[in-house]
């Protein structure tokens, strides 16, 4: 039996929320499971009856303090022993559960992975994943590693190249990936782009040969999937990337993926914000499907031969320079042809300018 404890606490929106998940994650568990929820004992029974649950379907451990946003993270596991964060880290240390999650602070699920729990021998710092959509040419519509999103920042070059071996054990263990390829985010694809911390980065990656590292990635080709299946980047460098193009990409394979027209792609390639309430989201994309089509049925036509080629290229993952080798033209030509793509079709992103070619038939599956 696995037992998993949730911080009832812990986030922005809890106890509503985490209750709330804690209720649906109970169609995904075998029988044998249990989820252990900490914190306010007459909330948490509140809340599960609210959203349809039975108190008999949790086991609550009562708590009195709560670890805030704003509390030091280490100090706080000291003055707040009864939090909700404290008492599930320490139950997770003694065996009383298996796995313990929050929504709260990071600095203190730092603090207690590090000071409770201990890390793993050999392991430097704890790292934030998250699993990102990707658009791969020749696997259709997949799942990324991304990591640190935001747990440590100026992470020193040994610890970013331990994340790389950290994310392919995780890619191989969760994600059944047999071989995957490890790429560090930087500002060029290139052997030597970046900063000193970058440059040192690659040097140990590069050396360690106990997983597939295949370079450095650029933000925009994050979530086409061609380069990286565990992409590791530091903390302030994700900030300091095309953050808004990168959730401008997951927005446009998100939608995409259930709904499509000419132009509906344009529309929404900039019009959604990721951190938007959620009645703005429906609304937004409700707009962008009723609104009248602006856009010739014949526009995917528009493109010249060249383009065509260059946009099958694209959606294929190809970079600049090896659309440039493949069509025997200059890479200042490629850009040209890529320019003149955006403007006519209104799509910027990598990954919604793949799912433009495979909707609109100039490319299948198979030849992706």
């Amino acid at each position: 039996m696995i037992r998993i404890g949730i911080d009832a606490m812990g986030g922005d929106f809890a106890p509503e929320v985490a209750i709330e998940g804690a209720v649906m994650s109970l169609k995904l568990l075998d029988k044998e499971s249990r989820i252990v929820l900490y914190g306010d004992e007459k909330r948490i029974r509140e809340l599960i009856k609210k959203h349809g649950a039975s108190e008999s379907d949790f086991d609550i451990v009562a708590t009195t303090q709560v670890i805030e946003m704003g509390d030091h993270p280490a100090k706080a596991f000291i003055a707040k022993r009864d939090s909700s964060m404290t008492r599930g880290f320490n139950d997770l240390a003694e065996g009383k559960i298996d796995g313990f999650a929050s929504a709260g602070s990071t600095g203190a699920m730092m603090v207690g992975s590090m000071q409770v729990i201990k890390p793993i021998e050999g392991v430097i710092r704890p790292v934030l994943a998250t699993l990102i959509p990707t658009v791969s040419a020749e696997k259709g519509i997949q799942r990324a590693v991304l990591m640190d999103v935001g747990l440590n920042v100026d992470a020193k070059p040994e610890v970013l190249a331990q994340y790389g071996l950290l994310g392919s054990i995780y890619a191989k263990s969760a994600l059944n990936m047999k071989n995957p390829r490890v790429a560090l985010l930087n500002i060029g694809e290139e052997e030597g782009k970046g900063n000193a911390q970058a440059k040192a980065t690659y040097d140990l990656m590069k050396a360690d040969k106990r997983y597939n590292f295949v370079g450095n990635v650029e933000a925009s080709y994050i979530f086409t999937g061609k380069i990286g299946d565990v992409v590791v980047a530091d903390a302030a460098l994700l900030r300091g990337s095309d953050i808004t193009e990168l959730f401008s990409d997951v927005v446009v394979v998100g939608v995409q993926c259930s709904l499509y027209d000419g132009d509906i792609v344009r529309r929404l390639s900039h019009g959604i914000s990721l951190y938007a309430p959620e009645e703005d989201i429906v609304r937004t994309v409700s707009e962008a499907v009723d609104a009248p089509s602006q856009v010739s049925p014949q526009e995917s036509h528009e493109l010249s031969d060249r383009e065509r080629d260059v946009l099958i290229l694209v959606a294929r993952g190809f970079t600049n320079k090896e659309i440039a080798s493949e069509l025997n033209i200059s890479p200042h030509t490629v850009i040209s042809h890529r320019k003149n793509i955006v403007h006519k079709t209104g799509i910027r992103s990598v990954a919604g300018l793949t799912v433009y070619a495979v909707l609109n038939k100039l490319i299948t599956n198979e030849q992706l």
